[in-house]
């Protein structure tokens, strides 16, 4: 009967040594997405206000009077393309930069008086990659996006 408790104490301590590995290997796994990307986010987040406020002047700015909020558009496109993304952040990155890029490029076929066809394709190209860019910022922030 004795013998019996040392095992039973034996495969106790073995237990709890296998437990403690296990649990000191999941505390030191790698950071998700979510928490490796709270620096970048908040960099972009802040660009983002200052973009958004520069749409806004700039969907309310007469056409032959665009090119200073196209101007401060440039600016703030060129300030978010020069932030590193963390690895998992590089779709993401990839789709606001291509989305400013897009927006630019609409407001430049409006300035330039393309034909509206042109112009209406252009703003909507800028809208598509807003759309892909939300979904990735969105998954980097950790909200599972339901399947389509």
């Amino acid at each position: 009967m004795l013998n019996l408790f040392a095992q039973e104490g034996h495969y106790m301590r073995k237990m709890i040594i296998i437990l403690t590995l296990l649990v000191t290997a999941v505390s030191c796994a790698a950071p998700t997405c979510e928490e490796s990307t709270v620096d970048y986010r908040a960099a972009v987040d802040s660009i983002n206000e200052e973009w958004d406020d520069a749409i806004a002047i700039a969907n309310s700015t007469a056409r032959m009077s665009l090119a200073g909020p196209l101007g401060e558009l440039q600016s703030i496109a060129r300030e978010a393309r020069q932030i590193e993304p963390p690895e998992c952040a590089q779709d993401a990155h990839v789709a606001w930069v291509s989305y400013q890029e897009f927006t630019i490029g609409a407001f430049l076929a409006f300035m330039g008086q393309e034909d509206d066809a042109v112009v209406s394709a252009a703003f909507a190209d800028a809208e598509e990659q807003q759309e892909k860019w939300v979904s990735e910022y969105l998954i980097i922030n950790g909200v599972q996006i339901p399947e389509e």
